[in-house]
């Protein structure tokens, strides 16, 4: 009974610990997009965009090589983009 107890546990913590970790990732894409619409003139850097079905490359100025700026959120997102709702991190077409 101790043993169920203790599963049960630590399935309930497992549960609230991967909640806050969605929270989380949800929060940095919003933050993430709310910085780029304050920095328009990003949107000319180089850059593949995610618009929920397929990466699009957009842009035309190549960006500066320390890569400290980027013109789209971790979900690949982008203003020009017509992705509207958060989603987990996409595979760029440059990772295959």
């Amino acid at each position: 009974m101790a043993a169920d107890h203790s599963r049960s546990m630590r399935h309930l913590a497992l549960r609230l610990l991967r909640r806050l970790k969605d929270a989380h990732v949800a929060q940095t894409e919003l933050w993430e997009r709310t910085m780029l619409r304050q920095e328009p003139w990003r949107e000319e850097l180089l850059h593949w965009s995610f618009d929920g079905a397929t990466w699009q490359l957009h842009g035309s100025v190549l960006p500066a090589s320390g890569g400290s700026r980027r013109s789209v959120t971790r979900g690949g997102w982008c203003p020009r983009s017509g992705a509207r709702v958060p989603g987990p991190p996409r595979p760029s077409p440059l990772d295959t």
